[in-house]
């Protein structure tokens, strides 16, 4: 029961570990967004807040804001109630508030009509951006379904890979898997093809081993 109850609290930590990275990754996604959309020239501030929307800030409201392209963003506002658009409007507001501040873009023009460029240091963080978004881990979020066998997963990942091995753990969580030992994984999951080949995308693949054990007790690669 100790040993259960240990592997969980092992599971937690390594979600929550991983959960913060990923939030961290979330925010620099959508600040490069936003840099990326001023570039080298004066943005006014309907356009930023076109381009905040339409980066994905809140999944709930991921339909609305990918209709911000298609349509003008007061007409998006008309199918949001007040306090959803009073949210993202505070997000947004409190978003560029920290990018002048950081020093990434400075503003201009009247109270009414404010226009946005991108500063020296903006243009290095948005290389910067660039440079972590292109080595960023992918989303952990796979098809959790169930099956009436178990599966097994080892695994050996070289300490140089070890944001990918904490990677691979939380997301045999979010699969159902639970932890046997720190290496050693097993659940009633039917492993999908899309986590195969995000493993394959990793270039990990070779260090994991996926089984299913049979009717029989044998077990069957599933790679």
């Amino acid at each position: 029961m100790f040993g259960l109850l240990k592997n969980k609290a092992y599971e937690r930590r390594y979600n929550f570990k991983y959960f913060r990275a990923y939030k961290r990754q979330m925010k620099g996604d959508i600040t490069l967004s936003i840099l990326e959309h001023i570039k080298d020239k004066a943005v006014d501030g309907m356009s930023l807040l076109r381009a905040f929307l339409t980066c994905g800030y809140g999944a709930s409201l991921n339909t609305i804001y990918n209709k911000a392209y298609e349509e003008d963003v007061l007409n998006v506002k008309k199918e949001l109630s007040k306090e959803e658009w009073k949210k993202i409007n505070n997000r947004f507001l409190s978003m560029i508030s920290r990018l002048e501040k950081d020093g990434l873009v400075e503003k201009s023009g009247m109270k009414s009509n404010y226009f946005f460029k991108i500063t020296k240091k903006g243009k290095e963080k948005r290389d910067i951006l660039r440079r972590l978004k292109k080595n960023a881990l992918p989303k952990n979020i796979f098809s959790k379904n169930t099956s009436n066998r178990f599966s097994m997963v080892i695994f050996d990942i070289p300490e140089k890979d070890k944001r990918k091995r904490d990677w691979l753990r939380v997301s045999l969580v979010n699969m159902g898997f639970e932890m046997v030992q720190k290496s050693v994984w097993m659940g009633k999951v039917k492993v999908s093809k899309e986590f195969i080949k995000a493993l394959e995308d990793l270039n990990i693949i070779n260090f994991i081993e996926i089984f299913q054990i049979t009717k029989t007790g044998s077990l069957k690669s599933l790679k």
